[in-house]
């Protein structure tokens, strides 16, 4: 397959910041015929494959003893209700400043994240690959994944404004009672961490 041309046709600016953009890309496939195809993009321009770093930070937290998963409850405006998911945000630039590889950058962010969404505190001990795919099929947006454990006491304090989001330790009883919930909005990330414990138990995390 040939991209032939993509061109941006939609921003969603929110003041000077581009946060979202509608992307159009036409292709040619391998019977040498023309294609049109729409996906979206966080900022307004396409980064090349070979440049491209994760946009965001997905954190999957234990407690100390690795007895209970963090999990987080926040109602989500694209999907109208709300999901059970993790603490996660966005890798900022300033998150590069002094780190020498995504991994670092990735940290840096997943602990900020986890502590103004928790109020814990984070020790990471396992970085996914730098760009996992969220949903390839409409967005090029990737994350990074940090697994490790946290420590202090769950608070609000520090939640942005706008954010409505309320954090958990959720030991195996209270993960069954929500896997086993038909109408409980899941993040894709989450699940299936949540269904390493059903199956297996919690793991042990080695620094």
């Amino acid at each position: 397959m040939e991209i032939k041309s993509t061109e941006c046709v939609y921003r969603g600016m929110g003041g000077k910041r581009c946060w979202l953009a509608m992307q159009q890309s036409t292709f040619i496939d391998d019977k040498g015929k023309e294609h049109g195809y729409f996906f979206v993009t966080r900022g307004d321009k396409v980064v090349p494959a070979e440049e491209k770093k994760p946009d965001a930070v997905v954190i999957i937290a234990f407690s100390e003893n690795c007895d209970a998963m963090l999990l987080t409850k926040e109602y989500r405006l694209p999907i109208g209700r709300y999901e059970i998911g993790s603490a996660a945000g966005l890798i900022d630039a300033k998150d590069y400043e002094g780190t020498n590889s995504v991994a670092e950058a990735a940290i840096k962010a997943a602990i900020r994240e986890v502590h103004e969404e928790t109020g814990l505190d984070f020790t990471p001990v396992e970085v996914s690959p730098d760009n996992m795919y969220c949903s390839a099929g409409m967005t090029d947006e990737s994350v990074c994944m940090v697994i490790g454990k946290v420590s202090g006491k769950i608070s609000k304090e520090f939640l942005e404004e706008h954010e409505d989001i309320t954090a958990e330790f959720a030991d195996r009883e209270r993960i069954l009672e929500l896997m086993s919930d038909s109408k409980m909005a899941f993040s894709k990330h989450v699940w299936p961490f949540m269904w390493m414990v059903k199956t297996f138990g919690f793991p042990e995390l080695v620094p």
